[in-house]
């Protein structure tokens, strides 16, 4: 007959492994808590090219709008390449920052990834109407918004994480909404 204590411990050892596995690193860390200040921008654009002058770089959008740089405080210019076809984000308010996404290609003509800095640990919060990454940036969703990426509850609300949804991408449109969330494992965008 077996010895039940031996038959309680094999079942504990198991499920603690497989906790393990399906939770990896998460299972020992603290659930990541949004930033406190989100960077909302007020100008949206793509942009059509940029020139440099001897204080700034002047970026000139492709509906004639010009974006310089100079007035974004330097600890939340979050900055990039700025080419031509990237989408400008930026507020000349409080918080100031100037920030650019790089269009997602051929594959899904119109979008531009949010997640082009992304760690394995970049976190994006459901706020409701918007949604806010781990790097401060937040973004309304647009009306026709859909998921098909894996998410999480963490302190009662939905969060998407990179490392749930490897080669995941998010399609923020011209507008600077959020059209959706894909896992490409699990949905089409």
């Amino acid at each position: 007959m077996r010895d039940r204590g031996k038959v309680r411990v094999l079942l504990a050892v198991t499920l603690a492994g497989v906790a393990v596995c399906t939770q990896g690193c998460r299972l020992f860390t603290a659930n990541p808590t949004p930033p406190p200040t989100p960077l909302i921008p007020t100008i949206i654009g793509v942009v059509d090219h940029r020139d440099i002058t001897a204080t700034s770089r002047v970026y000139t959008l492709t509906d004639g709008r010009t974006v310089p740089d100079a007035f974004a405080d330097q600890d939340v210019q979050r900055g990039g390449p700025d080419d031509p076809g990237e989408l400008l984000l930026a507020r000349t308010s409080a918080p100031k920052f100037i920030d650019f996404l790089w269009p997602t290609g051929e594959t899904y003509p119109g979008c531009w990834d949010p997640w082009r800095y992304a760690g394995a640990d970049e976190f994006v919060w459901d706020e409701g109407d918007s949604l806010l990454f781990s790097a401060g940036l937040e973004l309304p969703k647009s009306p026709t918004f859909h998921n098909d990426a894996t998410t999480q509850i963490m302190a009662g609300r939905t969060v998407w994480s990179l490392a749930a949804n490897l080669s995941g991408r998010i399609c923020v449109n011209s507008a600077g909404q959020v059209e959706w969330v894909l896992n490409p494992n699990l949905g089409t965008g």
